[in-house]
């Protein structure tokens, strides 16, 4: 399926260079500029990498356990931002920074607190251990019959 999407979006990507007149130009700009291809081979890696990465982390973990991820992922982003460019940041931005991921991980926590037991999950028309063991003995008696 991300192959489908991928293919798809390159298609109206390469759609719309050729209607809009700038396919020529981008393709000067890759010639003219060979780094630029360096950089958007590693920036599609990059991209594939994380999509299989949250496919993999909602498949083993579920989607709780990714939006967790994501809040820690966007406080230290912003963490390092403010590190790595000397941005001063003031009380009023820790304070809103706070309450904002202070909400996002609370909520995160009581979707784990309150998820349904493996007896809410169970369906509700599901034979019971007694009835499939009867409706077994009954197949075995029709096949001899």
């Amino acid at each position: 399926q991300m192959m489908y999407v991928n293919g798809l979006s390159a298609c109206v990507s390469m759609i719309t260079l050729i209607f809009s007149g700038d396919l020529a130009p981008a393709l000067a700009f890759s010639a003219k500029h060979p780094a630029f291809l360096g950089d958007a081979a590693l920036l599609s890696v990059s991209a594939v990498a994380s999509q299989i990465f949250i496919y993999s982390q909602v498949k083993e973990f579920g989607a709780l356990v990714f939006a967790a991820t994501m809040n820690v992922r966007q406080v230290v982003s912003i963490i390092v931002s403010y590190i790595r460019y000397h941005n001063a940041i003031t009380a009023l931005q820790v304070v809103g920074l706070f309450i904002v991921f202070a909400a996002l991980f609370y909520k995160s926590i009581m979707a784990m607190v309150e998820s349904p037991t493996k007896q809410e999950k169970a369906p509700i028309m599901a034979p019971k251990p007694e009835a499939a063991a009867e409706s077994e003995g009954l197949d075995a008696a029709a096949k001899k019959v």
